[in-house]
């Protein structure tokens, strides 16, 4: 089903708002079944069963990563000032590129570049670039999301979280048979659109920044999946430019 949805996407490279938001959820949830389900594994005691999901994703990452590379076409949109990396700054993380910085996710958090190419198969085109970090278990899981897009309307963020939110109740729907997402929050502003779903018993929140004003307007999607309904809430709260 996974490979099906990865030739889908690069046999049919959509970009309006909504069919990227689509995918985005879609592979948010195969990235929160992985993590937190390795996770829940090794705390119960099934620490080779939790071995064995990791060394599954890994294969299932690289053979993305393949597919990505052979058949994808997309002329690049990503300025060289958007792909900076983002810098560890005292209490933030700064894109030294752009000039915005978030919130720091804390000392037990460490770049987590499996996740980032999980999402990166959601849209293997060259206009979105993936940051992740995430904890030793993980309980959670952060991920910072450049995109050279021109979200300039409201209804461009409201049918972005309307794609997510198809996209990840599509997916649970494959993955979690039996489990139906539930809407804890959703808000869609001028320039800011945040969507929380509870899937089970892990939590999915998101915190889209639009920034279209200038030469190369762009987004900002900040992305935590976790067990906690509140865990990084001050990661999510805001950007600073």
């Amino acid at each position: 089903m996974l490979v099906a949805g990865i030739a889908l996407v690069v046999a049919f490279p959509v970009k309006n708002p909504e069919k990227v938001g689509e995918g985005t959820g879609q592979f948010a949830v195969f990235v929160m079944a992985v993590a937190l389900g390795a996770s829940y594994l090794a705390q119960t005691g099934r620490k080779a069963a939790a071995i064995a999901v990791s060394v599954v994703v890994v294969g299932l990452v690289v053979g993305m990563v393949v597919v990505v590379v052979m058949a994808v076409h997309s002329q690049p949109k990503l300025t060289a000032s958007m792909r900076a990396p983002l810098v560890a700054m005292d209490e933030w993380l700064e894109h030294p590129g752009l000039g915005f910085k978030i919130h720091a996710p804390g000392p037990g958090f460490k770049e987590a570049p499996m996740y980032a190419d999980m999402m990166r198969a959601s849209d293997p085109g060259d206009d979105i670039i993936y940051h992740a970090y995430a904890d030793a278990e993980p309980t959670a899981v952060l991920v910072v999301a450049v995109m050279a897009r021109d979200l300039d309307s409201r209804t461009e963020l409201e049918q972005t979280i309307s794609g997510v939110e198809h996209g990840m109740r599509a997916e649970a729907a494959r993955q979690m048979p039996g489990t139906e997402p539930h809407v804890v929050e959703r808000t869609v502003g001028d320039r800011d659109a945040t969507l929380h779903l509870a899937i089970g018993p892990a939590h999915f929140r998101m915190h889209m920044f639009s920034f279209p004003d200038g030469k190369h307007p762009y987004a900002v999607m900040l992305l935590v999946m976790s067990r906690s309904p509140d865990a990084l809430a001050p990661v999510l709260s805001e950007i600073k430019r």
